[in-house]
């Protein structure tokens, strides 16, 4: 089990998937290993007029499309916990990279961590076969 807090303020201005700095390391034992990856806590506030937030985990440079959250907060500063849980099936033994990317569908501003409520973690669990 490997985990990662982030306890820092940023901003993400884009409407295609960005990088933010929530990433964590695993080296499967075995090919046939799943990786449980789990992403919560935290507070995503998107700017006024904002519409649809979307988080995706990556693995390496790659999206996985089943490891994504969508809401839609219809304008106004709220804040929302992230909240992702996917079972992955990486098939290495080489060190493996999970990382947390977002976007909104209109390009204005995510704040993540804005408020300051809790802090955004990343945990991944190797599962063996």
């Amino acid at each position: 089990v490997v985990s990662f807090v982030h306890t820092g303020y940023a901003s993400v201005v884009s409407n295609t998937y960005v990088s933010v700095p929530l990433l964590v390391s695993i080296t499967p034992s075995a090919t046939s290993s799943k990786v449980l990856v789990m992403v919560s806590g935290g507070s995503i506030s998107p700017h006024t007029g904002a519409g649809g937030v979307s988080l995706r985990i990556y693995r390496g440079s790659t999206g996985l499309s089943g490891a994504t959250s969508n809401q839609n907060y219809g304008g106004g500063m709220v804040a929302c916990p992230a909240s992702i849980t996917y079972l992955d099936s990486p098939s290495t033994t080489s060190a493996t990279t999970y990382q947390l990317y977002m976007k909104e569908d209109n390009a204005n501003t995510i704040y993540y961590n804005y408020f300051g409520e809790a802090d955004m973690t990343i945990t991944v669990m190797e599962i063996g076969a």
